[in-house]
């Protein structure tokens, strides 16, 4: 139990939840903006970059897009509050407070995830598909301890599984010379390290279930602990790698259909290459 406690502080004190708190703000920003975008009928040329709020980079552009969403037809049909005009003066006010060189831990908080669509990929690639109610009524001799390892090992089965299909189906294929190594570093980040880690944790906790050795368990993690800090280059890259996704399905024609062929053969195109990016992400 030591042993465990001390990986969790570990990961919790380490630059993963740093860099997936500041992942998350990234993508609600995202979030907001394509809602403008599609609820609201808001012109790109109406909205800001992300970075302009997250990093506070031009508020002046936020304000005005904030402006011009409380004025649009379904904010006015929907709200008794008038919307209100931009005015310049209360720019200069909020950049006096030189909220710029303010550190990131004081501007980010925790982020709620409910709804997050990206949980309900990872749920669906990941989760256990067994009716675990069913399975232990069938057996009484197995300890809750047993299944809940059980249930563990298979979670990260089909976790590997996930990364396996990205690694083979897409990264295999890209590298023909369809994608340079520098793009192909962008949108893949370190997917093919977390495999390597992923490949030898699960390989190590199958193991457990073998020796039936339920207090090897804290070790594996204790023996992974150093290595799992690779999702904060992940999370870091993340919202880079999707927004060169979506340039090259834009862009390039040739990659746009390898691509889609690719999740064809990966899972009958149930997932884009977007959503299982998206993975590791709820992995951490």
């Amino acid at each position: 139990m030591c042993q465990c406690y001390q990986t969790l502080s570990f990961l919790i004190h380490s630059p993963v939840l740093s860099f997936l708190l500041q992942f998350l703000c990234i993508k609600n920003i995202r979030w907001f903006l394509n809602a403008c975008r599609v609820h609201f009928s808001m012109k790109t040329s109406e909205l800001f970059d992300i970075y302009d709020l997250f990093e506070l980079k031009d508020f002046k552009k936020v304000m005005n897009a904030l402006s011009t969403l409380s004025r649009s037809e379904l904010a006015v049909r929907h709200n008794r509050i008038a919307g209100f005009q931009h005015q310049e003066g209360h720019i200069q006010k909020l950049e006096d407070l030189n909220l710029s060189e303010m550190p990131d831990e004081d501007i980010y908080g925790p982020i709620s995830r409910e709804d997050d669509e990206g949980d309900k990929i990872y749920e669906d690639l990941c989760s256990i598909k067994k009716n675990r109610a069913s399975v232990m009524s069938q057996s009484h001799k197995k300890t809750l301890s047993q299944f809940c390892i059980e249930e563990l090992i298979e979670t990260e089965e089909n976790y590997v599984q996930v990364l396996r299909t990205v690694s083979e189906n897409f990264i295999k294929n890209m590298q023909t010379g369809l994608m340079n190594r520098e793009t192909i570093n962008t949108i893949f980040i370190n997917i093919e390290e977390l495999y390597a880690v992923h490949r030898e944790l699960c390989s190590d906790l199958e193991g457990v279930i073998e020796r039936d050795a339920i207090a090897d368990i804290a070790p594996i993690f204790v023996k992974a602990k150093k290595r799992l800090v690779l999702y904060a280059e992940y999370c870091a890259g993340l919202p880079a790698a999707q927004s060169k996704v979506d340039d090259i399905m834009k862009k390039n024609d040739v990659v746009k259909h390898s691509l889609a062929d690719c999740e064809q053969q990966a899972n009958g195109g149930k997932f884009k290459l977007r959503d299982l990016l998206m993975v590791p992400m709820q992995e951490s």
